[in-house]
This record gives C-alpha cells, sequence and structure tokens, in this order.
C-alpha cells in the first residue's frame, strides 16, 4: 500500500533545510581544510590586511594598478604589465609607449554637470586616452561616468572597475538634464562606457604578470600578495576550488536558496536596525525641526544613510546636513560607520572645521566622526557584527543599537546648534554674496 503524504509542502521544506544543512556542513569541512592550508602556505599574512588599506580604492588598488601599469614604475619591467592588460581589455588601438603616462586622480576640471572631476587612473599617450574609474565599496557620484566620458570625448575609452563587473548606476549615467531622448541621456554599457571586473579580468592580469615575475623574488611576491588581496575580496580564496565546485553543483538548488537567502537576510538585519535607529533618535529629538530621511534603499548600490534635515535653516534638502553612513556594504572608509556634518557642494567653507577623523576631506566634511562598539569600528559589511544584532530582541541587539543611538545624539545635540547658529547669524551668506 503506498504511502500518502498529507503535507507534501511541509514534507519539501524538510528535505530542502535538511539538503541546505549538509550543504553547510560541507562547505565548512573545506573552510576549515582551506585555512589549515593558508597556515601551513603562510597565506594568512597578508600586507594589506595587516596595515588596514585591503579596500581602500585610491591609496591601495589604483596605486598599485597603477604602478605596475607605468612602463617607468618602480618594477624595472618597462610595458610588459601594460601590455598584458591592454591584452587583457581586447584594446585595439596602437599607443605610443614611448610618450606613454599613467596619471593617478588626474583632475579634468572644475566639477559641472557634464565635466571635470578626477579620473582614477588615466593612460594616454596624449593621442589616446583610457581612463579608469575604481570602485570597490563606494557608491556612484552623480554624472560621474558621464562626465569622464565627455573629456576627450573622440579618443578616450572609459571603463568602470567593480568587484564583479557591476554595470554603473542611473545616477553615473543618466542625465534628464541633457535630452537627447524623451527621458534624458543615458550611457551605454559596451558602446559609452565598459564594465571591468577584479574578479576576473584584473585578477587574470595579475596572474600573467606574476608569471612573468618569476624570476624577480620580490616583484613576484609583492603581485601575489595582491593577488591573495584580490582573491579574499572576491571570494575566490579557495585553493581547492574543484571540490568546491562540485560540492555546489550537487547540491545547486540548496546552493542557491542560501545564496539568495544570505544576501536577503543581511539585507534585512541592516534595514531593520536602521528603521530603530531612526525611531530612536526620532524619539530624542521630537521637539526639533528636523526631517529624518533614509533615502537610499538597503539594496541598492548607493550608501545607505540617514540625513538629518534642519526645515528651520531655510537651505534646500541634502546642501548642509548631518548625516549617518552606510548601513549596507558600499561607503567610504572601508566601510567603518561615522556621523558628520556634509557640506555637499562645498559652498559654505568658511564653516569651522573642528574634530574631524583623519581621512575625511576638509573641503566636504565640516567634522566626522567614527562610531563604535566594544572599542572597535561598528561596521555593516562585517558579518560577525552583523551576527551580533540579527535578533532584535536580544539583548546584545538593545544593547549595540543604545550605543549607537548615544553616540548619534551626543553628535546632533552638540553641533546642531552650532549649525543653527552658523545659518542664524546670517554667516553663510558672506559666501553666497561672493
Amino acid at each position: 500500500m503506498p504511502v500518502i503524504f498529507k503535507n507534501t509542502n511541509a514534507l519539501k521544506k524538510t528535505i530542502e533545510l535538511e539538503e541546505i544543512s549538509s550543504l553547510l556542513n560541507g562547505i565548512n569541512t573545506l573552510l576549515t581544510h582551506q585555512k589549515e592550508i593558508e597556515k601551513i602556505k603562510g597565506e594568512t599574512f597578508n600586507i594589506f590586511s595587516i596595515l588596514g588599506v585591503e579596500s581602500k580604492e585610491n591609496k591601495t588598488h589604483s596605486n598599485f594598478i597603477a604602478e605596475l601599469l607605468n612602463p617607468n614604475g618602480s618594477h624595472l619591467q618597462g610595458s610588459v604589465f601594460l601590455e598584458l592588460f591592454l591584452e587583457t581589455i581586447e584594446y585595439k588601438n596602437t599607443l605610443s609607449f614611448s610618450s606613454l603616462n599613467v596619471i593617478k586622480e588626474h583632475h579634468i576640471g572644475r566639477k559641472t554637470n557634464s565635466d571635470g572631476g578626477r579620473i582614477d587612473i588615466l593612460i594616454t599617450d596624449f593621442n589616446n586616452y583610457i581612463s579608469i574609474e575604481n570602485k570597490i565599496y563606494a557608491g556612484d557620484q552623480e554624472n560621474q561616468l558621464i562626465r569622464y566620458c565627455n573629456f576627450k570625448k573622440e579618443c578616450n575609452k572609459v571603463y568602470y572597475l567593480t568587484l564583479f563587473g557591476e554595470e554603473a548606476t542611473d545616477l553615473s549615467i543618466k542625465d534628464s538634464n541633457l535630452l537627447t531622448e524623451k527621458e534624458g541621456y543615458k550611457l551605454k554599457n559596451g558602446e559609452d562606457y565598459y564594465t571591468l571586473s577584479y574578479s576576473y579580468d584584473i585578477l587574470n592580469w595579475l596572474k600573467l604578470c606574476y608569471e612573468k615575475s618569476v624570476n624577480i623574488p620580490q616583484l613576484r611576491e609583492s603581485i601575489k600578495q595582491y593577488i591573495l588581496l584580490i582573491q579574499k575580496l572576491t571570494n575566490q580564496n579557495m585553493n581547492d576550488r574543484q571540490k568546491m565546485i562540485n560540492l555546489l553543483f550537487k547540491n545547486h538548488e540548496a546552493a542557491n536558496v542560501i545564496s539568495t537567502e544570505f544576501h536577503s537576510l543581511r539585507h534585512h538585519i541592516r534595514r531593520q536596525f536602521r528603521e530603530d535607529v531612526v525611531k530612536k533618535i526620532k524619539q530624542q529629538f521630537s521637539d526639533k525641526k528636523f526631517e529624518i530621511k533614509t533615502p537610499n534603499a538597503i539594496h541598492k548600490k548607493g550608501i545607505a544613510q540617514i540625513f538629518f534635515y534642519n526645515k528651520s535653516l531655510g537651505i534646500n534638502e541634502y546642501e548642509f546636513e548631518i548625516l549617518i553612513e552606510s548601513f549596507n556594504d558600499n561607503g567610504h572608509h572601508n566601510g567603518n560607520v561615522f556621523i558628520g556634518i556634509l557640506d555637499f557642494n562645498s559652498n559654505y567653507n568658511n564653516y569651522p572645521i573642528e574634530e574631524i577623523s583623519t581621512g575625511f576631506n576638509n573641503k566636504y566634511w565640516k567634522t566626522a566622526k567614527f562610531l563604535y562598539f566594544n572599542e572597535k569600528h561598528i561596521n555593516f559589511r562585517d558579518n560577525s557584527f552583523l551576527d551580533k544584532i540579527k535578533d532584535p530582541n536580544s539583548e546584545c541587539y538593545k544593547t549595540i543599537l543604545d550605543v549607537f543611538v548615544i553616540q548619534c545624539t551626543d553628535f546632533i545635540s552638540e553641533f546642531n546648534p552650532k549649525i543653527e547658529e552658523y545659518f542664524k547669524l546670517g554667516q553663510h551668506k558672506t559666501i553666497q554674496q561672493k
């Protein structure tokens, strides 16, 4: 007599959970083995990680890549690495290496709606231009790629480099003020700009550079360290990748569920925490004329912030405000959360700069402070931190939330009166009249 299951959905769910549990156990076994191999090989020692610069876009990544690309670089290998890079990105034009320059953070003029700014890496022989916009975790700036594409437009090829080769957001490539189409002008990937990834393009190029450096120990090991860093940032630091591939595809349905759910749950945890921060701060400043805004969604590529718009100042939103960032994987300063006063367009440069943490551009930030818990930076990229706040009913969650909010409210209580006084006395008008 056949067995009849009354609740097939419950049975299916049980089987899925068993498969997921089995897959996770298998992956944990591989990761344990991986860590043992790393210890034996000495791969746990990485100078970039030790110095805390592993995700600094310009200080680390642009600098290292530009140095390898430069035919006159300290590697003393001439144009060999540059030629390998041009092959990797399938660049078709012929460059004159005798007159070639590789320039970091190249200034192309005062920033406007359609021109100017700084290109992270510029390769040029002054007849041809290759512009590389380098993004590790930072979000796009408004009209950023539009401005770079307008630089030397007829002979400039613009590349957008990210960890996994994502396309640029509309914020960077769409401008409704340039009405070449009904919906506004929008750059096209593969025509106006081209995507590159660390996970594939840069990693493959670095491996070719490593092969060319095999007989130069100091250079070879420096490139190897950087390769290990890229593998770490792109989750490819598995020595026996075939075992991982076999395990995942043997359990592909469970792997897909884990991947989807894990990203979704990380967003959920961060979204919940940001909402609770807003609620508690609103309670603290219920008598103030603040509008507290969270315009950027947690799951989107942009920086997830909280803005404190003081309506009494008589200025536009997002012009001069206190803000907290970032509540997702994006953001500056390696994802370490901070609160600060941002002069978005650098219009109020006579506002006094005080008590600013290191690494902030004083042109835009009038003051800024990192947020801490147990003397460690709060960081929403860090899964170990997300683990601490995964349950909003836990005492740990409540403690961290209270510590977070106290630091923010102390900052607002200290600096909001100073901002109000600055605008009340009309000091900002001095700037506007000039």
